[in-house]
């Protein structure tokens, strides 16, 4: 998929039915997945990111990337 074509809403609802079918198949799961309207914008907003190859990178207080939000230039 190109960068042009991410947002295509097939593609988002895809990306979005996978999710969805992966939380159903959890042990945990309700059967009320979203519960509120922000689910939803978040579950939208989620399917976005991944649609581009976002990846969420977790942290300890310790580590950095090597550079501070105050010498970014935006």
């Amino acid at each position: 998929m190109s960068t042009n074509d991410a947002l295509l809403p097939s593609n988002l609802i895809n990306i979005i039915k996978a999710a969805v079918s992966a939380e159903e198949d959890s042990p945990s799961s309700s059967h009320e997945l979203l519960k509120t309207p922000y689910e939803a914008i978040a579950l939208l907003c989620h399917a976005s990111m991944v649609a581009y190859g976002f990846h969420l990178l977790g942290f300890s207080e310790d580590d950095n990337l090597g550079i501070s939000a105050f010498d970014s230039k935006y």
